[in-house]
């Protein structure tokens, strides 16, 4: 993380543009402000998690800003209205991931991509198993105490054939499994003029290798007990491709 010379962090410009994109999430928004978007967003984002993956090694990209719209319900916003990345990795299928909001940077990591059937079997498996299912419960109860958001859960109830009432339903009713937390801009306020938002270079680098090192317990566990992809999805998903 020495050569901070190549990502300068965000300053006020892209948590502006980041605002007017959720004001006008339009195609001639879009084009009129390319030049700020790959000047404060796009091209440090990449730097950023170039950086990131010297540090731990693997493939980083960042994902397309226009959304996949043959699976949208909402048609009439083309963009995501954040901008975001990840760093995959040989050794394991979970990905660090990046993501940078008007709210702040949020470091995650884990399968954030909804489960494969064959996933999702393994993982219900190794959730109903008292060994593996009370290690899991544990991981994700340490992470919520230390203020990580566990994400994942799309089902109202547990899934067919696990009881209403089973000891670990929260889990089963995951479709994804993964967490993070967000690092807030610092802001400075001026009177009469609008807040400067901005995030320093270290303070990026710091955030998503801390939190990135405190999640390596749920990405242990889902490379032990459901592993990558060994059959296609069985639905598609909205998810971001690069």
């Amino acid at each position: 993380m020495d050569d901070l010379i190549d990502f300068p962090g965000f300053g006020p410009a892209a948590f502006d543009w980041l605002d007017q994109l959720a004001a006008d999430n339009s195609r001639a928004f879009f084009a009129a402000s390319r030049a700020t978007f790959d000047a404060e967003l796009r091209d440090p984002f990449a730097a950023m998690l170039g950086l990131c993956s010297g540090e731990t090694g693997g493939r980083p990209r960042v994902f397309r800003q226009l959304r996949d719209l043959r699976f949208a319900a909402n048609q009439e916003r083309p963009y995501w209205p954040t901008i975001a990345g990840e760093i995959t990795r040989p050794e394991t299928a979970a990905a660090l991931i990046a993501d940078l909001s008007p709210d702040g940077l949020t470091a995650l990591a884990g399968y954030r991509r909804p489960f494969t059937r064959d996933q999702l079997t393994r993982y219900r498996a190794a959730v109903d198993d008292a060994t593996s299912g009370a290690e899991l419960e544990e991981i994700a109860g340490t992470l919520r105490d230390e203020q990580l958001a566990v994400h994942g859960a799309t089902l109202r109830r547990a899934p067919r054939g696990f009881p209403a009432g089973h000891a670990r339903a929260e889990l089963l009713r995951h479709t994804a499994l993964f967490a993070g937390a967000t690092l807030g801009p610092k802001v400075r306020r001026r009177r009469g003029r609008a807040d400067r938002r901005a995030i320093s270079a270290d303070a990026a680098l710091s955030h998503l290798a801390a939190t990135w090192d405190r999640l390596v317990p749920l990405t242990d566990w889902l490379d032990a007990h459901v592993g990558p992809v060994e059959m296609p999805a069985a639905e598609p998903g909205a998810v971001r491709a690069a």
